[in-house]
C-alpha cells in the first residue's frame, strides 16, 4: 500500500501498519470519533502533522517518524503514545499532562525532551535511549510516598523473557512490640535493556503506620537476569512535595 485509502470519516479505531504509506492526509483532523490511530512498522512515514483531538491512543513505534508534531499537547484525551522504536526521531516537545503511558524505548537518535515535559501520572519508558547521557530531569507526581530509584545492569545469563521483574519487599521495624511487619511485596515490570540503565518507581499506596519507627526496604530480581548496582528511597515528605 503506497497511498492513505479512503475511510469513512465515522470510524474510531484504524490500524494502518506495514505499509509504505508517506504521507497522513490533513482531513484526518476531521475523524471527530477516531479513537485508536495505529501507524506503526511505516518506515516511509517521516512525518505526522495532523491528529484528531478525539485519538486516546497513537502507535507511531518503528515508523520513520523524525519529530512528533507540537499539536499533540492538545490532545487531552491521549492516554497511551507508543513511540518506541523511532529511531530518527530527535526531540519530544511537550505533551498532554493527562497522558498514562510513553513508550520510547529503543530511539536511539532521542536527544532532549522539552522543558516543559510534564505527565505526573504517565508511566514513562526511555530504555535504550543513548544519546540522552545518564540523566533526564522529569516533575514527579505530588501523590507519591516514596521514589525509588535503582541502576541496574543485564547480566546475560537468560534472554529468553521480554520483560524482567523487580521485586520490592518492604519490612517494617516496630518498637512497640520488638518486631518486624512484613508488608506486600510489590512487582515492577522492568523493559528489556541492553546496558546498565536508571529506573524510577514511585509508590503511592504505602501509607506510613505511626507504630513504625524504621522501613527497610529489598529489591532483587524475580528472574535472576539482571544485577543491582545501586539502589535509594527518598521519603517524600508534605514540604517537599509541596516545593
Amino acid at each position: 500500500m503506497l497511498k492513505f485509502p479512503d475511510f469513512s470519516t465515522n470510524i474510531s479505531s484504524l490500524k494502518l501498519s506495514n505499509t509504505l504509506v508517506e504521507q497522513v492526509p490533513a482531513s484526518i483532523q476531521h475523524w471527530t470519533r477516531l479513537r485508536f490511530l495505529d501507524l506503526s512498522y511505516n518506515g516511509k512515514l517521516k512525518t505526522l502533522k495532523n491528529v484528531p483531538e478525539g485519538v486516546s491512543h497513537l502507535n507511531l513505534s518503528y515508523s520513520g517518524i523524525k519529530n512528533v508534531p507540537d499539536c499533540i499537547k492538545a490532545l487531552h484525551g491521549l492516554q497511551h503514545l507508543n513511540l518506541s522504536g523511532c529511531r530518527k526521531l530527535a526531540t519530544l516537545p511537550e505533551l498532554p499532562p493527562q497522558l498514562m503511558f510513553l513508550s520510547a524505548n529503543d530511539c536511539e537518535s532521542l536527544e532532549s525532551v522539552s522543558s516543559h515535559f510534564h505527565t505526573p501520572n504517565a508511566q514513562l519508558n526511555f530504555t535504550n535511549c543513548f544519546e540522552l547521557g545518564s540523566s533526564l530531569t522529569l516533575p514527579y507526581p505530588a501523590s507519591s510516598r516514596f521514589k525509588i530509584c535503582l541502576v541496574i545492569a543485564p547480566n546475560h545469563q537468560f534472554r529468553d523473557y521480554r520483560v524482567s521483574q523487580l521485586l520490592c519487599s518492604r519490612i517494617g521495624k516496630c518498637e512497640l512490640h520488638l518486631s518486624s511487619i512484613d508488608e506486600a511485596i510489590k512487582v515492577y515490570r522492568i523493559p528489556r535493556f541492553r546496558t546498565e540503565h536508571l529506573f524510577i518507581f514511585h509508590s503511592d499506596c504505602i501509607e506510613q503506620d505511626k507504630s513504625i519507627s524504621e522501613t527497610v526496604f529489598e529489591f532483587s530480581s524475580k528472574l535472576h537476569d539482571f544485577e543491582i548496582v545501586e539502589c535509594g528511597v527518598q521519603n517524600l515528605t508534605d514540604e517537599m512535595e509541596r516545593s
